[in-house]
């Protein structure tokens, strides 16, 4: 059905269906711990690196290196919500260390992941059920209340709202990390 609409919209669903973008995104997929650079990403794809970015930005609605980041926090926060480690969700999100997740969390959500699943642990969570909590936005609560702790989808780029200082001290719903080039 996806093929057959015209009309694609962007986003990762977008890019599986792109004949030169589909592999490079299930191999990003398989293993997204692994080290990406843009170098690499492009010759998978058979272009060249200003040509890659240029085409996956336009169909997938967001640079290469920064949807492979969004795929990264958003993994860490499932295993966060589901009472891992920051040193295990590091491990797994193919940051090299605790402080690299956590540098590059801050980054992306305004919180630190201790201060995130503190959050969430105030917010009531207990187990696999849903998390209500502001540091927590409303895909992720989506994804976590149908089981999805493993391989699930983070929110498009363009569903992600940027975390301000007021925006946390007002206790507005924050959906992950900014989107940046």
């Amino acid at each position: 059905w996806a093929a057959s609409d015209s009309k694609m919209p962007e986003g990762w669903l977008a890019g599986l269906t792109h004949r030169q973008l589909a592999q490079t995104l299930q191999r990003i997929h398989a293993d997204l711990a692994h080290p990406w650079t843009l170098g690499q990403l492009a010759r998978d794809a058979a272009m060249s690196r200003s040509s890659f970015a240029a085409l996956f930005k336009a169909v997938v609605g967001a640079p290469p290196l920064t949807y492979i980041t969004t795929w990264r926090i958003y993994r860490a926060k499932l295993m966060l919500a589901a009472g891992h480690s920051i040193a295990e969700a590091a491990g797994q999100t193919g940051y090299g260390s605790d402080l690299a997740l956590s540098r590059a969390f801050k980054t992306a959500t305004g919180l630190a992941p201790g201060q995130w699943r503190r959050e969430c642990r105030a917010a009531g969570r207990n187990g696999p059920g849903p998390v209500k909590s502001a540091a927590l936005g409303s895909s992720v609560t989506k994804a976590v209340e149908r089981g999805q702790h493993g391989r699930t989808r983070p929110p498009a780029v363009h569903e992600i709202a940027p975390v301000s200082s007021t925006d946390r001290a007002s206790g507005a719903n924050s959906s992950g990390p900014r989107a940046s080039s």
